[in-house]
């Protein structure tokens, strides 16, 4: 659940495709050339540690949908959604152009090797007995005891395939799949596997429907060599230490992970439920997560801010290296704490460092470092319009980073921007993207970001919503491609 001020409505493909390279609208790249950005000077940020307990253990497969009883759903107080401030003229007249990139459906390098349904809200209707949009999306593939597994999580079931879409599992009720009450409210899932520990894990937030400022993310770690399940419950309302300004409610996990340590950020939202007070970021011990030990030490970070900005969605890195150093990026969509001021037009974006993130497994603390570093400009997105002249304006999200990966010394960033495609009279969303190569320097802290690449992706037509982004390597070539849902002028 997203308690930003933004609405979030998400156009989620209702099939999931297995490629030979991770694709499904293979886009061309608008690139710019490296340039270096000499940085402001480095924030360092205090953390405290802690630890967590282990909540509850058992055996894959889960089996049961766990129905809420009647009438019983989300519940929860709804913040007013408040129109972004950004005109249509005013985003054309600044925001970056861009060629028409074009859409080609299943060309280019990358091959279908299955495609099959995956899960819907019909699937979430018939496990819980209520509709819930938007249907949030987690999908990792690993294997379980050898045999290659996908796994695909969603509000609210989860369940379990082979790669060519058989069932490994049932379709499981999240509240049962996490040993929540029936009644606890459920959102937000994410999953990934980790190659290193041969384990995956998913994360959910939780949320007490007799108290709004009780809530917590759990973390469930499925050991693919035993199906052993362990589950954990991280507390996000931080009452305790932050002077002040909270408890807090814990909103929209993100997932990040790198050799030693799994990566919570929450956005944190105060009492009223209107203003934020910046991001928390929770480094948790890997190990000890995946050996189901009762404690688990962790390293919290709270109330988060960059540029005297309170810090939304800040996206730890997927590292896929032995790197020493975590990294995490976030950008500014908006200019104030409560979201209420738009960054219409924004250049800027926050370069994170923790260095020596091993210390988390035996009780210490990381050092956490930040910077602002100035990018290509990115907009606010415009409303996704429908031209049925039925369906209300879609309102395609802010412009807040929305995955990282950190590959070969290369760190990947994206998120979602207005943009202005040659041809088209129209102003559009698109994505911006980011190649960095962030610059520590003996200590760990962080010094400087290098664009090593950066651009958009747009089309004329069309509207590119949410993107990810992942990269290959062919022939000794560094390739970029962008995985995009898309929403066509002329859906109904």
């Amino acid at each position: 659940m997203r308690f930003s001020l933004r609405a979030n409505v998400r156009i989620l493909l209702s099939l999931i495709t297995i490629l030979a390279i991770v694709s499904a609208f293979m886009v061309s790249v608008v690139m710019r050339g490296p340039t270096t950005h000499a940085s402001a000077p480095a924030t360092q940020f205090q953390g405290t540690p802690s630890t967590i307990a282990l909540a509850h253990t058992m055996q894959f497969p889960v089996t049961g949908t766990g129905r809420l009883p009647t009438g019983v759903g989300p519940r929860l107080p709804l913040i007013p959604r408040h129109s972004s401030s950004s005109s249509t003229a005013a985003v054309r007249s600044q925001v970056a152009r861009a060629a028409d990139a074009g859409i080609a459906t299943g060309t280019g390098v990358g091959q279908v090797l299955q495609n099959f349904a995956g899960l819907n809200s019909v699937d979430n209707f018939k496990a819980n007995g209520f509709l819930l949009e938007p249907p949030d999306q987690g999908l990792c593939v690993g294997n379980l005891k050898g045999t290659a597994a996908v796994s695909e999580i969603i509000n609210d079931v989860v369940t379990f395939y082979t790669p060519n879409g058989k069932p490994l599992s049932s379709i499981a009720n999240l509240n049962v799949f996490f040993n929540e009450p029936a009644v606890e409210f459920i959102s937000d899932p994410r999953c990934y596997f980790d190659p290193s520990t041969q384990a995956f894990f998913f994360t959910v937030l939780a949320i007490d429907p007799t108290a709004v400022i009780s809530n917590h993310v759990d973390i469930l770690v499925l050991r693919a060599a035993d199906l052993s399940m362990f589950i954990f419950r991280v507390d996000v309302t931080f009452a305790t230490n932050t002077a002040g300004k909270c408890p807090c409610l814990g909103d929209q996990p993100k997932l990040g992970i790198d050799q030693q340590n799994v990566y919570i950020t929450v956005d944190q939202f105060d009492t009223t439920l209107t203003f934020e007070t910046g991001d928390s970021l929770i480094a948790i011990s890997k190990s000890r997560l995946v050996a189901g030990a009762s404690v688990v030490h962790t390293a919290v970070f709270n109330n988060l801010a960059l540029a005297g900005i309170g810090v939304t969605s800040l996206q730890p890195a997927i590292t896929n290296s032995t790197s020493n150093v975590e990294f995490l990026l976030n950008a500014f969509p908006y200019a104030d704490e409560a979201q209420l001021v738009d960054n219409t037009i924004s250049n800027t974006l926050g370069l994170w460092a923790l260095a020596h993130p091993q210390v988390v497994s035996t009780g210490g603390v990381p050092t956490l470092s930040a910077t602002t570093i100035t990018s290509e400009i990115y907009g606010f997105p415009v409303p996704a319009l429908t031209t049925n002249g039925l369906s209300l304006a879609t309102f395609s999200n802010d412009s807040r980073m929305q995955q990282v990966q950190y590959i070969n010394g290369h760190l990947f960033g994206v998120l979602d921007s207005a943009v202005a495609v040659g041809g088209d009279p129209v102003t559009r969303d698109g994505a911006a993207w980011f190649e960095i190569s962030p610059v520590v320097n003996s200590s760990g802290q962080i010094v400087a970001g290098k664009f090593t690449d950066q651009g958009y992706i747009a089309a004329k037509g069309k509207y590119l919503v949410y993107p990810a982004i992942t990269q290959e390597e062919l022939s000794s070539l560094l390739t970029l491609k962008a995985l995009l849902n898309y929403q066509d002028t002329h859906l109904v």
